[in-house]
């Protein structure tokens, strides 16, 4: 048995893998994977191999990054959390507002004087819209941008 561990020994199961494959067949090869890994208390089915095989295929060919495909997903986090954060601030403003035209705060004001530029209820301040920094708080950027993508998942699982 291999003393060899962590990467230098999936380098050489792979490359004992292809060999196989190369020798006798891609069945053979596949066989002797599972029952090794059964041998060793892994429950792996030739087809669990099969799919080791495709992508330990994909990475050797290039195909594969997945630290690329993590910059994309936390992009499109921060996009869709500060749209969804962006939104329900705008929603807090607009109920803020209704609310206090309901109650009588507006300081006597006339409803027309209140909309100097008839866009709406907003000022330009309020199209603003904060940072997931400064939405979410935590020193450290890339904790505020896992937040934000803990948060966008949340709401895909509920929508």
């Amino acid at each position: 048995m291999s003393e060899r561990n962590g990467t230098a020994n999936l380098l050489a199961q792979v490359t004992a893998f292809r060999e196989l494959k190369e020798d006798y067949n891609p069945e053979v090869a596949e066989n002797l994977t599972a029952r090794n890994l059964q041998r060793n208390g892994i429950n792996a089915t030739t087809t669990d191999v099969k799919a080791w095989d495709k992508i330990n295929n994909a990475a050797l060919q290039g195909h594969l990054d997945i630290p690329a495909e993590v910059v994309i997903a936390e992009g499109k986090a921060a996009v869709a959390a500060g749209t969804t954060l962006g939104q329900a601030a705008q929603n807090v403003v607009n109920l803020n507002a209704h609310n206090s035209e309901q109650s009588g705060d507006d300081s006597g004001s006339d409803d027309d004087s209140d909309d100097d530029d008839g866009d709406g209820d907003l000022s330009d301040e309020d199209d603003e819209r904060p940072s997931i920094d400064e939405m979410y708080g935590y020193d450290d950027p890339e904790d505020n941008l896992e937040a934000a993508l803990d948060d966008v998942l949340k709401i895909q699982e509920n929508s």
